[in-house]
């Protein structure tokens, strides 16, 4: 059954050595749950200029819904630059503000998002540093209060501060980190992460949510949902740069929950996809259910 996903958040242009493509956390997400047969509304920005407009472009040429894709005069469309290491991890230079920091919803906006009737809602931390936008989203979550709240952690330096994440992991179901992330909320918040499964459940008991992902590089991944702890190993693969691969997990595990999938069939989908789009450039690279299907296992 074709699934409805609101998505709150940021679509950018990630600077490469190599050029620009376009990118940002929510947006890959979305890209992802459309080729996944989901059907995602993305809520964001973009500035009145010639970048906004090949933005627009290309959420039309991936089959993404622009309708709540506002459009802010006198703010640059955003960008970010990546610089890679040898092994493919990127590094993020945000240039702030962009359009996503100070989007306003109406109350017709929100109307419009609650007649959407999303069975998911999907939002991370870098869209929520600053006031406009945090309020929009916060006013979003509660205009469709039936949504499984899914929050994909995707921690920027100078993006965050332990008082937000704090409120946006009391406001979630579903919490997706990776092991940087785990660190710190383990040092920040004080939940022991020497053990992955008891660090879930406490994030659980502490926060409310009733599902934890956690992704673990090449040590594959691990969640616990509805009390039960699964693990699953990784795939092997000649990385190309990981950006968009942890995007891609989240939009592979929450198919894999809409479908009603056993959470180790979910967390192996998700590994295969997070994987493939890992070992080709860009957040979105072209990719085949067969070709996952052929995947190698770690």
């Amino acid at each position: 059954m074709l699934q409805r996903v609101a998505v709150l958040g940021e679509v950018l242009w990630d600077v490469f050595p190599s050029g620009a493509r376009i990118g940002g956390a929510a947006f890959n997400f979305s890209v992802q749950s459309r080729r996944l047969g989901e059907c995602p509304l993305l809520v964001t920005a973009v500035g009145e200029d010639e970048l906004g407009q090949r933005t627009l472009g290309a959420m039309d040429d991936f089959g993404l819904d622009t309708r709540m894709v506002k459009e802010l005069p006198g703010v640059a469309t955003g960008t970010v630059t990546v610089e890679l290491n040898p092994d493919g991890q990127p590094r993020y230079t945000l240039h702030r503000p962009a359009p996503w920091d100070s989007i306003g919803l109406s109350e017709v906006d929100l109307a419009n998002l609650a007649a959407f009737q999303p069975s998911w809602i999907y939002f991370g931390t870098l869209q929520n540093l600053y006031e406009t936008s945090r309020n929009s989203n916060l006013r979003a979550l509660e205009a469709v209060p039936r949504a499984t709240r899914v929050y994909d952690l995707n921690l920027r330096k100078d993006s965050f501060t332990p008082e937000l994440v704090h409120e946006l992991l009391t406001r979630s179901d579903i919490v997706k980190l990776n092991d940087d992330e785990i660190a710190w909320v383990s040092d920040t918040f004080g939940i022991d992460s020497g053990r992955m499964e008891d660090f879930a459940r406490r994030l659980c008991d502490r926060y409310g949510c009733h599902t934890v992902i956690m992704t673990l590089g090449d040590r594959g991944a691990a969640l616990v949902s509805d009390g039960e702890y699964t693990r699953a190993k990784g795939y092997r693969v000649k990385v190309a740069d990981t950006v968009g691969a942890g995007d891609s997990f989240t939009a592979a595990v929450v198919h894999g929950l809409a479908q009603g999938w056993p959470t180790l069939r979910i967390l192996d989908f998700a590994n295969r996809l997070g994987a493939c789009v890992a070992s080709r450039p860009g957040g979105t690279p072209a990719w085949e259910l067969s070709e996952l299907e052929r995947m190698e296992r770690e």
